[in-house]
């Protein structure tokens, strides 16, 4: 049986976001390993830093990479602001998230290069799903991730509207002014 994992993810998220109060507190754990192990999944084997050094990344070694369960939650939730940005259109509002998100993890002087390479790696998958840009399918035990034609993206992703536009807008400007603390 194949199973479209995309919409449960990206609807999930989008209620735990912006259906409660405690927005990424509401994550349970499952749902931050789940997002995780894709993630680890999804990346690079190896990558090059801004300074040119050149990181091999072992994925049987998750330990070398991976970030606290804590600290992922916080990730994703940035991650999922960075993509109903995305969503809403709000090209400045998307990239100044995205660039604290990475900011306040290089200020935070406790990550490796392999950990902050995760952390980018992490919110790109996040954004990903939710915008609709991949999908993962399973048929038996086997599970695939592929990108999807951009002809299919945004139209299933719940729209914005102008008072979550607003109140976006606001989260955005209020974390990028914290990171800039």
């Amino acid at each position: 049986m194949k199973m479209d994992w995309l919409s449960r993810i990206a609807l999930l998220l989008g209620v735990v976001m912006f259906g409660g109060s405690a927005g990424a507190e509401e994550l349970n754990d499952k749902m931050v390993s789940w997002l995780t192990q894709y993630a680890s999944a999804a990346m690079l084997d190896r990558y090059t830093t801004p300074e040119h050094k050149v990181v091999t990344i072992d994925k049987k070694k998750p330990e070398e990479f991976q970030i606290p369960l804590e600290d992922a939650r916080q990730v994703i939730k940035v991650a999922y602001n960075t993509a109903r940005a995305q969503v809403c259109h709000l090209k400045d509002k998307e990239a100044e998230n995205s660039e604290a998100l990475i900011k306040h993890a290089q200020m935070a002087n406790k990550w490796t290069d392999k950990q902050l390479f995760f952390i980018r790696e992490l919110q790109l998958f996040v954004v990903q799903i939710t915008v609709g840009t991949i999908r993962i399918t399973q048929e038996g035990d086997n599970k695939k991730i592929e990108l999807m034609p951009k002809t299919e993206t945004l139209s299933k992703v719940h729209p914005c509207n102008e008072d979550e536009a607003k109140k976006l807008t606001d989260t955005i400007d209020a974390y990028v002014k914290e990171v800039k603390q």
